[in-house]
């Protein structure tokens, strides 16, 4: 039995093995996969990741720019990271998001202005 992966931007990459879990304890959600560069991460999303090594006493570190890039096309600069807050965003900056959805490339913001 073939299991879908990761829906990437050019379709979907199939495997011949179910989907590895989150290695948080006690967790069975699948391990997240980035859809856009098809990179597993250890846990099933940062929460995760975040009380594992808060258990451990490391913290996680800012996103450093091989998984976590500008989804603008064409862009490969590091996505902005919110140290405060924790808040991973989808592009380098301001300026990109706003082309981004100019173009249709990605939904409007649901968040007021800050």
């Amino acid at each position: 039995e073939r299991h879908l992966m990761a829906a990437l931007s050019v379709g979907y990459l199939e495997v011949s093995e179910p989907p590895r879990t989150c290695a948080f304890d006690n967790c069975q959600l699948p391990r997240f996969v980035d859809p856009r560069t098809g990179i597993e991460h250890a846990y099933c999303g940062r929460t995760h990741a975040e009380a594992a090594l808060a258990a451990s006493g490391a913290q996680l570190a800012a996103p450093h720019g091989v998984c976590h890039t500008c989804a603008l096309p064409g862009c490969g600069r590091p996505v902005c990271f919110d140290a405060s807050t924790g808040r991973v965003h989808d592009f380098c900056g301001q300026t990109h998001a706003l082309q981004a959805m100019r173009r249709g490339l990605h939904p409007t913001s649901n968040r007021g202005r800050r």
